[in-house]
């Protein structure tokens, strides 16, 4: 078994605030993560450390459920969730970083570590999942463009 590493990094012409609404909402994530059928979160409001979230999402041509919980946060500048027991996919952890590079602009360093992929099969989720990140991250750029949030 092996771990699969994708990193992405861009730049938004928004402040950290913008940008730190926008990926913590759950509303938002289906129309910026195309696989995400659907999402919910429990307690509902803002984002807190412990919140849990339940993702209903298309892998592979399969529906699955990924559960997940925000294991570290500072508002407007980082979230980080690991994947939770009950869930049929293997273990995962997400991290979003956020720095401000100017008066309205702000640096998105994501990060997505899966854990326990078939090794011979690390190379192409490598590369199927950079393609999709890349792919989400201009979405949300657009979604932020057009003042969604």
């Amino acid at each position: 078994m092996a771990s699969v590493k994708v990193k992405h990094a861009t730049t938004y012409q928004f402040p950290p605030e913008t940008v730190f609404a926008a990926i913590t909402d759950v509303d938002l994530e289906p129309r910026w993560q195309p696989q995400v059928l659907r999402v919910w979160q429990e307690p509902a409001g803002p984002v807190t450390l412990g919140t849990r979230f339940g993702r209903e999402r298309k892998i592979m041509g399969k529906v699955t459920v990924q559960l997940s919980k925000v294991v570290a946060l500072e508002p407007n500048a980082r979230v980080e969730m690991r994947e939770q027991p009950g869930t049929d996919q293997p273990p995962f952890c997400v991290s979003y970083r956020l720095t401000p590079v100017g008066p309205d602009s702000t640096k998105l360093d994501f990060s997505l570590v899966i854990e326990g992929v078939p090794a011979i099969f690390a190379s192409a989720v490598r590369h199927r999942l950079s393609g999709e990140v890349a792919g989400q991250f201009n979405l949300l750029g657009e979604l932020l463009a057009a003042g969604a949030q």
